[in-house]
């Protein structure tokens, strides 16, 4: 894991998702950089959840803008 996805794994951890790692998909998504959470088992439920960072400060994203975040993902 990078730096950044470690930070991105201490806030993952913070709020409880219960993954296993995180990885950075994007490097600019509207001035944010983007992470997915990893879990070992795949389970579906509503939309994808995204961790965006900018300036050094973590959130969720888990709304119809992840489907735009998805179409973005090589």
């Amino acid at each position: 894991m990078t730096i950044e996805e470690e930070k991105a794994f201490e806030f993952a951890e913070k709020e409880e998702f219960g993954c296993q790692s995180v990885e950075q998909v994007l490097s600019d998504w509207q001035g944010y950089k983007v992470f997915a959470p990893v879990w070992k088992k795949i389970f579906a439920s509503g939309m994808p959840t995204f961790i965006l960072e900018k300036d050094g400060v973590f959130s969720v994203k888990q709304d119809v803008e992840c489907l735009d975040i998805l179409d973005l993902i090589p």
